[in-house]
């Protein structure tokens, strides 16, 4: 199910569109993944084929996965030939083969050692498949790299070459968190609602970036408050603590990517490189994005509970100066506790009514969230619990 919703992710529904695209005019396709990507993109691409666009494909999908190949390191022609039982011994037999016509075949994870001799076979068999003229019949191969620097790629017009990071870029699509925050929402599974569910979801969607592995165990945790042990396991996992981020393979690892136009560093790598200042403005930027609009709903509903008793005119500082405001909703929220002190010492309404002592409670709980904010830090713990108060 989770695996589901990242393919209905903007991005991602890009990427399987233009194979698609690629199926239907009978290009083969190489893709390029990092190492540690979401693991089913083959059942995606099977999925769909045999049902969103049986009608578009005349091509049978199949799977040679050469863990299951005997002896995977005999050449791809004979490989091919025992796979499909062809008796075939070179490209031309193999092409001609009735048999062989209106296939897909996948093929993941070909490995450093083996991809010299399949780089060599996906050429000569695209250069006989365009040159004997029944293309619109002839199987293609969509064969899938993952988590290494040292892969050199095919050039031939009908090879189309995906590396993921390229086609990000090129594609402008991972340009905002957007998708990520959609996974995270949709994976939603704590008994929380309103601003406590929002400050949740935001934080661990500003903390996964484009890592859906992050969301999934950042939820399941519990404790986003201290998200930190969870991403350090991600990174020992992954094995990153010996990587240079600066280092060439690092894309292929997974540890960099591109938000925002600008190139990102993952926030596992970070927790266990000690980049606790970047997570935090990381966890900051959430925070951020949720309260100060909480902060300001919540201001005009302070402001709706006095308004038949804080009465104009309102004494307050503006840049050092003392300003005087005739409209009670152009206070801000850490003028009210300041004018209800000023009231209490003339009015009994204001020293005795619930209804002013929470908004000046309130006020003075979200004046100091704002001002915290303001340093470009997350909240503490006290100011997380007084939240709880406002809520």
């Amino acid at each position: 199910m989770k695996n589901n919703i990242w393919w209905d992710l903007r991005w991602s529904k890009r990427f399987l569109s233009e194979l698609f695209e690629n199926f239907r005019t009978g290009k083969n396709s190489i893709i390029y993944l990092p190492e540690f990507f979401i693991n089913d993109l083959d059942s995606i691409l099977r999925i769909n084929i045999e049902t969103i666009y049986r009608d578009k494909f005349s091509r049978t999908w199949y799977s040679l996965d050469l863990n299951s190949v005997k002896n995977n390191s005999d050449s791809p022609i004979n490989i091919v030939s025992q796979y499909f039982d062809l008796n075939s011994r070179n490209i031309k037999f193999i092409v001609d083969n009735k048999m062989f016509m209106d296939k897909i075949i996948w093929i993941p994870c070909i490995n450093n050692n083996l991809w010299q001799n399949w780089k060599e076979f996906i050429e000569e068999y695209a250069d006989y498949c365009r040159n004997h003229g029944e293309s619109d019949r002839d199987t293609i191969f969509c064969i899938k790299l993952q988590g290494n620097n040292k892969f050199d790629f095919p050039s031939n017009p009908i090879i189309k070459n995906y590396t993921w990071q390229d086609y990000v870029i090129k594609q402008k699509l991972i340009d905002d968190i957007f998708d990520i925050y959609f996974f995270t929402a949709s994976i939603f599974n704590k008994n929380f609602s309103g601003l406590k569910k929002k400050l949740i979801i935001s934080t661990i969607a500003h903390l996964a970036l484009w890592d859906p592995e992050v969301s999934d165990r950042l939820m399941d945790n519990g404790d986003i408050e201290n998200p930190f042990p969870v991403l350090e396991n991600i990174a020992k996992e992954r094995k990153w603590d010996s990587i240079d981020s600066n280092s060439s393979e690092a894309w292929d690892k997974g540890i960099k990517n591109r938000i925002d136009g600008k190139e990102k560093i993952h926030s596992a790598y970070l927790a266990i490189q000690k980049g606790i200042q970047e997570l935090n403005i990381r966890i900051w930027n959430a925070q951020m994005e949720v309260l100060l609009p909480f902060i300001e709903q919540k201001r005009k509903e302070l402001l709706d509970k006095l308004i038949n008793q804080l009465k104009p005119p309102f004494s307050v500082k503006r840049d050092g100066e003392t300003v005087s405001l005739n409209n009670i909703y152009d206070l801000r929220i850490g003028d009210i506790p300041w004018q209800i002190t000023e009231k209490e010492k003339k009015s009994e309404y204001f020293r005795y009514s619930n209804d002013a002592k929470f908004v000046k409670k309130s006020a003075t709980i979200l004046s100091s969230i704002r001002n915290a904010l303001a340093h470009i830090e997350p909240l503490n713990e006290e100011l997380m619990q007084q939240l709880q108060d406002v809520i």
